[in-house]
């Protein structure tokens, strides 16, 4: 990689994101040192609850080296749509299924 604002290969990821496995498990110590959550400027849902409702959630959690982009990425959408909740939701951009993985 040439500069800060370029993104990893897959082969070159544990080296620039850290290693988020310990063995073959989840470290936790690397997730409280690496994961933070941004904020979402509109409403995200999440699956579906017994009553047939989606989870509300407020924000994403995401590596800080990817924090700064992310957050630049969804102020340009929600500018973008007029701040409306109703177009986001036209757009399917209010669905969530996770991020970290």
């Amino acid at each position: 990689m040439t500069s800060t604002h370029d993104w990893p290969l897959q082969h070159d990821c544990d080296s620039f994101y850290g290693n988020p496995r310990a063995g073959n498990v989840y470290n936790v110590s690397w997730a409280k040192e690496n994961l933070i959550a941004v904020h979402c400027p509109w409403v995200l849902n999440m699956g579906i609850n017994s009553q047939g409702e989606s989870f509300h959630l407020p924000l994403i959690t995401v590596h800080k080296k990817c924090a700064d982009a992310l957050t630049r990425v969804l102020n340009f959408i929600w500018d973008g749509v007029g701040h409306s909740q109703e177009k986001i939701n036209q757009l399917h951009y209010a669905r969530f299924d996770g991020f970290f993985n």
